[in-house]
């Protein structure tokens, strides 16, 4: 085991090249000792060749725990129909709300913009740039700046 502990920068580089943060890092290589510690004293033999420690199985048993923990995290809750309905309503309502206020920001902006922003989603910029002869930065800048705006409007309803 002590083997193990000396190793623990390794473990820590392995499992943040999961994608982990450095606190996660930690838990899961601190899980790891855990584990191993008791698969150890029910006479596990993690040594490879009397001297080293078997890389392998503990790189396997970091990712273990890691996909485990990614598991938990994308499990769905259950929700029951009262507040599937309840959602539901408060969604729509929400949603009118927000196509509403999309509406008067889309007529309060110049024709330009309008336009953009309306045949954007009809076909895409590069599309709408050969068409018509304006340049592409020029399109994406407007929808960028069009779609800011209305990101604003919606998260104030909020």
């Amino acid at each position: 085991m002590n083997k193990l502990f000396l190793k623990h920068k390794d473990w820590l580089r392995i499992v943040k090249s999961f994608g982990c943060r450095n606190e996660i890092a930690e838990d899961i290589v601190q899980e790891m000792y855990l584990k191993l510690g008791r698969m150890i004293e029910k006479g596990l033999d993690i040594s490879y060749n009397d001297d080293d420690i078997n890389y392998w199985y503990v790189y396997q048993t970091l990712k273990s725990i890691f996909l485990n923990i990614k598991k938990k995290e994308q499990r769905v809750t259950k929700v029951s129909l009262d507040e599937c309905i309840e959602l539901e309503c408060n969604n729509e309502v929400k949603f009118k709300e927000a196509e509403s206020v999309m509406q008067d920001v889309l007529n309060d902006f110049h024709w330009y913009d309008k336009k953009v922003w309306l045949l954007q989603e009809e076909m895409n910029l590069s599309e709408l740039s050969r068409r018509t002869g304006i340049k592409y930065r020029s399109l994406y800048n407007t929808k960028v700046n069009v779609e800011k705006v209305l990101r604003k409007r919606i998260n104030e309803i909020k």
